[in-house]
């Protein structure tokens, strides 16, 4: 990269200068480049604005979608789609400067099968319905549901089970997305009703910390420039506050908690946790297991998804007889309404916590569950 260094007197003399005729290299008067194509510069054409389909358009390109996934064989029902549609305005800057405004267009996919006896699903989000292919949707789904079947011996039984440190983190993170203000607005609504009361077990405190140092989830002030507070979630299973931005205390009648960030410069704010924390118990997680007797022991949780209110998880860990840990398991199923689970806690373990590292924003000792239904 060269630049053009010569003597000016004063702004005005910059300003009149011709840089259109200057070569950086020669230092002699020749013309400047120019493209080729008919396109403004400043406002090339880079597809940045998709502009949200018609309701004729985009019910049609359900409907075909529907009938291609309907075809997958031996499913007990069609399959549900969600979608939704985005449109938004956003403001930036081009590289002189000037501040330009383009239209932003986003849409989410969700697709939804069910088996007799395994289920699969698929989320996309894309600026334009054309990039959403039914056919490779298809392939995806019928391999989702391949691996269920093969690694699902069919075995179903209500057993007590042990989260372990990080096999607590798909029933931790679920509980903090239930506790956002927006997702009880649209999802639990009676749930609002319930606040001041107990809806878990006495033994289990949910925190949202804020503030606790090394993890990059903390922050002083959210993106609304509100101060983000330490707050109880649930407090020896009495449901005491929710997650809120400014919109929604407001639409409630409280006070902002801070906890609306945004993912990127061009999005708005969204609720979301920052650091969530259960608070430790007396008996350690070897105790735990020898009360327990018989059932399961998780080490890790992972594709969590909440159905109907029903949270459903894969796991692998231990299958526990007389305290001991007789026989390894993999990429089982467990699944029970959520509040059934807060409700059917039995203990919190006093260790477990593990250390925290930058990424890791879910702190719990070990949890001990009954009355879970576990597939393996």
């Amino acid at each position: 990269m060269t630049t053009i260094s010569r003597q000016l007197p004063d702004m005005a003399s910059v300003k009149e200068q011709p840089w259109h005729e200057w070569n950086s290299e020669h230092k002699v008067k020749s013309q400047f480049p120019k493209r080729l194509d008919p396109i403004d510069i400043t406002f090339p054409d880079l597809e940045l604005y998709h502009p949200v389909e018609s309701y004729t358009e985009i019910e049609q390109f359900l409907h075909s979608g529907r009938a291609i996934l309907g075809s997958i064989p031996e499913l007990t029902s069609a399959p549900t789609l969600h979608f939704e549609s985005q449109e938004k305005n956003v403001f930036y800057q081009d590289t002189e400067g000037r501040e330009l405004e383009k239209k932003h267009c986003r849409h989410t996919l969700s697709v939804l099968v069910h088996r007799k006896t395994e289920r699969a699903n698929v989320k996309i989000s894309c600026r334009n319905l054309s990039k959403i292919n039914w056919h490779h949707l298809y392939d995806s789904l019928q391999r989702e549901l391949y691996i269920e079947n093969s690694n699902n011996n069919k075995n179903a039984v209500t057993s007590s089970i042990i989260l372990s440190e990080n096999g607590t983190k798909e029933f931790i993170k679920a509980l903090g997305n239930l506790f956002i203000a927006d997702t009880i607005d649209r999802s639990v609504p009676a749930l609002w009703k319930m606040k001041g009361k107990r809806i878990a077990s006495t033994v289990f405190t949910l925190k949202d910390q804020a503030h606790l140092p090394q993890s990059i989830a903390s922050s002083p002030f959210d993106d609304e420039g509100v101060l983000s507070q330490d707050i109880t979630i649930l407090a020896k299973g009495t449901f005491q506050h929710a997650l809120h931005s400014i919109t929604s205390a407001s639409k409630h009648h409280q006070i902002s908690n801070g906890r609306a960030y945004r993912k990127s410069f061009d999005l708005a704010p969204k609720i979301q946790y920052t650091n969530l924390l259960v608070e430790p118990g007396t008996r350690s997680t070897e105790n735990l297991l020898k009360e327990m007797k018989t059932g399961f022991l998780i080490n890790r949780s992972f594709d969590g998804q909440i159905i109907a209110g029903r949270l459903m998880f894969k796991a692998d860990g231990w299958k526990i007889h007389e305290g001991q840990r007789v026989e390894r398991i993999s990429r089982v199923r467990i699944e029970a309404p959520l509040f059934q689970m807060l409700r059917s806690i039995v203990a919190v373990a006093k260790d477990g916590y593990g250390d925290l590292s930058t990424f890791h924003n879910i702190l719990s000792p070990s949890i001990w569950i009954k009355s879970l239904l576990v597939i393996y």
